[in-house]
C-alpha cells in the first residue's frame, strides 16, 4: 500500500483564463497484491512469472470545470487493474545474453466502467546482447505495444519498434564509445495526449541517433 501526495503545481498553480488552483486536493491511495514465481529451467535459462492486481483511489487528474471552462486538478476517479507477466532470460557462454517478456493486463476506470486511457492491453519485449572482438558489443531491443485509449475516446495504433546499441570499451586504453540508433526502422507511432492537448495523440520521434564518448583520465 502506498500513496502519492499532490504536487505544489497541482495544488497551487493558477493562470488567468486557463487554470485554477485547488488547495483542497487530497492524496492518491494505491494498493497492490502480487504473486511471483521464479524457476531456473536450465543452467542458462530462468523463467519469471507474476500475477497481480492493482487498485488506485482518488486519482489526481486535470479536468475542465463546466462552470468557468478552466482547468483544475481534482481527485476524480478510481481504477482497477489485473494482469500477468511472463519473462524468459538467458545468459550463455561468451557473454551472450537474451530475453523476452510479455505483459497482459486489463485496466478500467471504476467511475465510468470504461477501459483506462493510456493503458495498453499487451506489451511484448525482446532483447539480445552479443560481445565481439573483446572490447565491442552489440545489443538489440524490440518493443511491441497494443493500442491504447485516448482521453478523446479514440485509440492509438499498435506499434513495434527496434533499437540498436553499439558500445566499445577502453579504446586506446582510455576512450569509451556508445552509439544508439533508436527506432531503427523509422516506424511511425504515437502516444495518447492529455486533457490539456488539443490533439488526441502525440506523434513520437522517428529514427534518431546519439553518440556518447567517455574519457578516463
Amino acid at each position: 500500500e502506498a500513496f502519492r501526495a499532490p504536487t505544489i503545481y497541482e495544488l497551487y498553480y493558477e493562470e488567468d483564463g486557463v487554470q485554477r488552483a485547488n488547495p483542497q486536493l487530497s492524496h492518491e491511495l494505491n494498493r497492490a497484491a502480487e504473486v511471483v514465481f521464479e524457476q531456473r529451467l536450465t543452467r542458462e535459462l530462468i523463467l519469471f512469472a507474476s500475477l497481480y492486481r492493482f487498485a488506485a483511489d482518488d486519482l489526481i487528474d486535470i479536468v475542465v470545470d463546466p462552470i468557468d471552462s478552466l482547468f483544475q486538478y481534482r481527485n476524480i476517479s478510481e481504477t482497477r487493474a489485473q494482469g500477468v507477466e511472463l519473462e524468459l532470460v538467458g545468459r550463455f557462454p561468451g557473454g551472450v545474453s537474451a530475453g523476452a517478456s510479455i505483459a497482459m493486463q486489463s485496466a478500467t476506470d471504476e467511475t465510468t466502467g470504461e477501459r483506462l486511457t493510456n493503458s495498453p492491453g499487451a506489451v511484448v519485449k525482446a532483447h539480445c546482447m552479443v560481445p565481439f572482438l573483446e572490447q565491442f558489443s552489440a545489443a538489440c531491443r524490440l518493443r511491441y505495444e497494443a493500442s491504447r485509449v485516448t482521453v478523446y475516446h479514440t485509440t492509438t495504433d499498435p506499434f513495434c519498434i527496434a533499437d540498436l546499441h553499439l558500445t566499445a570499451a577502453r579504446i586506446l586504453g582510455r576512450f569509451d564509445l556508445s552509439v544508439l540508433i533508436a527506432n531503427v526502422f523509422n516506424g511511425h507511432y504515437a502516444n495518447p495526449g492529455g486533457n490539456e492537448h488539443r490533439q488526441a495523440v502525440i506523434v513520437q520521434n522517428g529514427r534518431t541517433f546519439s553518440v556518447r564518448i567517455g574519457v578516463s583520465l
